[in-house]
């Protein structure tokens, strides 16, 4: 049951909150923006999962975030959540509504939050005053398809450091985009029960990764705040890029330019690797496009061995990686790129705890 009325100093007022979000996704008449500044709601502060819709109801109201984050979700029968969504100061989830008026997940509070509810018959009458305002909830309601489409590739194919850096980058954009952030740091009071439901993987996975990130300066993750210290290295791991969120020329502004990726390798069905064996001159340069290729692709088989999935394949996976380090190594020679790729894969194959430092396996 949502609590009483609350009135929070330090929060932007309902229309102007839905104005600001709004104006994210094309520009506002002076007109417009006055209808959306008048809209007037509750102010409803949340409890920790306490729920605005639930599945199968009949939302009444067009939700602003005012403070906090919300969710948006599904459980399965046995009670195991998978969070589709996640929704920041200044979000509007749920526009939607307006024309699919029964909801088909739930939505609720995922931390303490507070915010603005929209009777719809005031959207529904602003909406007559100013039809192209309409075109402006469609492209929001597009982008947020265009968000889901990722989080979906994000879970399905990347290895556990890539789910959870290509998370973080994300967030700290949108956090941006909202004014919530202060340099590479915004408020995220997310805990690691969250970071497994957003992502799918186990509670333990998700500790072991924060691990590995925060071990090699990634991130900071502490009392509710993140810290991105070495974007382009997150970035890269994430193999993130902020196109998918529609912020037009705002996106560079918000994001560091990060450098073109050294490599670029696609997940196969089916993984084929080449046989380890002592390079030969005429195999030059094809040899090392090839195995800096298999070495990369092999890396995101990673998840599924530290999962459990294939923890069987992880004596063989650890072998055929300390091979083609080795071939790297020699194939690589004097050429500093070359050098310099082998550099950043070895970096990746300590990152993910698949081998201690190279010197001492060798040892």
């Amino acid at each position: 049951m949502l609590m009483r009325n609350h009135s929070g100093s330090g929060l932007p007022a309902i229309g102007d909150a839905l104005a600001g979000h709004l104006g994210l996704f094309g520009p506002l008449s002076p007109a417009e923006r006055t209808g959306l500044l008048a809209l007037t709601g509750s102010t409803v502060r949340l409890s920790a999962n306490e729920e605005i819709t639930q599945l199968g109801s009949h939302a009444s109201s067009i939700v602003v975030v005012l403070d906090g984050v919300l969710q948006r979700f599904n459980d399965d029968a046995r009670g195991n959540r998978q969070i589709c969504g996640l929704y920041l100061r200044g979000d509007a989830p749920g526009l939607e509504t307006l024309q699919m008026p029964i909801a088909d997940q739930g939505l609720s509070a995922l931390v303490p939050s507070i915010v603005g509810l929209i009777p719809q018959r005031k959207m529904l009458d602003l909406l007559a005053q100013f039809p192209s305002l309409q075109g402006l909830m469609w492209r929001e309601t597009l982008v947020q398809a265009s968000m889901l489409r990722i989080w979906l590739l994000r879970n399905s194919i990347k290895n556990a450091a890539g789910q959870l850096a290509h998370l973080f980058c994300e967030l700290l954009i949108r956090a941006k985009a909202a004014g919530i952030a202060q340099g590479n740091s915004c408020p995220l009071p997310l805990s690691q029960r969250h970071l497994a439901e957003v992502t799918g993987m186990s509670v333990v996975h998700v500790n072991r990764t924060l691990m590995v990130l925060r071990a090699d300066n990634l991130i900071e993750f502490a009392n509710g705040v993140l810290t991105i210290h070495r974007w382009d290295e997150l970035a890269e791991i994430g193999e993130f890029t902020p196109g998918y969120l529609h912020l037009g020329e705002q996106a560079a502004e918000l994001a560091p330019a990060r450098p073109t990726p050294v490599l670029q390798s696609r997940i196969e069905d089916s993984f084929e690797f080449i046989p380890s064996r002592a390079p030969t001159a005429s195999e030059e340069p094809d040899a090392f496009r090839r195995k800096a290729a298999d070495f990369k692709q092999m890396l995101k088989t990673w998840s599924f061995v530290s999962s459990g999935i294939m923890r069987g394949e992880a004596d063989d996976l650890f072998e055929k990686l300390t091979r083609l380090a080795n071939d790297l190594h020699e194939l690589a020679g004097d050429a500093p790129e070359r050098k310099a790729t082998v550099e950043t894969l070895t970096s990746l194959f300590h990152r993910v705890q698949l081998v201690p430092d190279r010197s001492k396996s060798q040892a």
